[in-house]
């Protein structure tokens, strides 16, 4: 009988001694489902950047290699900021292109000129804002003192021209060749560099 006891006992320290165990392996379990679902996640995650960033920079070399710079006209002779649908924008030469800010003169600005226009079509009217590159900054004083007879000059040129001569590219790069030749004419020196359209309306 204390045989049989005994025997009982074992078997059921035996029978608690599993389950503890089955206990403890199910414990375990979730702690591992949790770590291999981090571990799939953080690489699902670490996939998807990947991917994003190669969608990037794939995107930027494609937006480099299409798109070319717009072209500007800052800082050539006869720049023209567009009003008028009829108005063309001179190209800058090749030695304009490539002049840099610090090689350009002094600038000096005249006032708004309104010209008419030779025209069979009625009334046409050119509208103005010229600026002059001058290579002596003392000659501004000079300019502002005579700045009656400069714009006086500048008015005969622009008046004996069309509308079809003032339009086109090249019509304007006459116009700038003729005016600093014109105004290079009454110096002593040849101080004026060029000129600049900073406004040019043809109406």
């Amino acid at each position: 009988m204390a045989e049989e006891t005994e025997n009982k006992k074992t078997e059921d320290k035996k029978t608690e001694d599993k389950k503890t165990e089955d206990k403890e392996a199910l414990k375990a379990q979730p702690k591992s489902n949790t770590l291999m679902i981090v571990a799939i996640g953080a690489l699902v995650f670490i996939v998807i950047l990947i991917g994003i960033l190669v969608a990037v920079l794939i995107g930027k070399d494609d937006h480099n290699t299409h798109e070319s710079p717009a072209p500007t006209t800052h800082g050539s002779p006869a720049n023209v900021d567009q009003h008028d649908a009829h108005q063309e924008q001179k190209p800058k030469s090749p030695s304009e292109a490539t002049r840099k800010l610090s090689e350009i003169g002094t600038i000096h600005p005249l006032e708004i000129l309104v010209v008419n226009l030779k025209s069979d079509n009625g009334r046409r009217y050119l509208k103005t804002l010229i600026s002059l590159e001058i290579t002596d900054p003392k000659l501004s004083i000079e300019l502002t003192l005579k700045n009656a007879v400069i714009r006086d000059k500048i008015i005969r040129i622009l008046s004996s021209k069309s509308v079809e001569e003032v339009a086109s590219t090249k019509g304007k790069q006459t116009l700038v060749d003729q005016i600093t030749g014109a105004l290079n004419s009454m110096l002593d020196t040849k101080s004026i560099n060029s000129i600049y359209f900073t406004e040019f309306v043809v109406q």
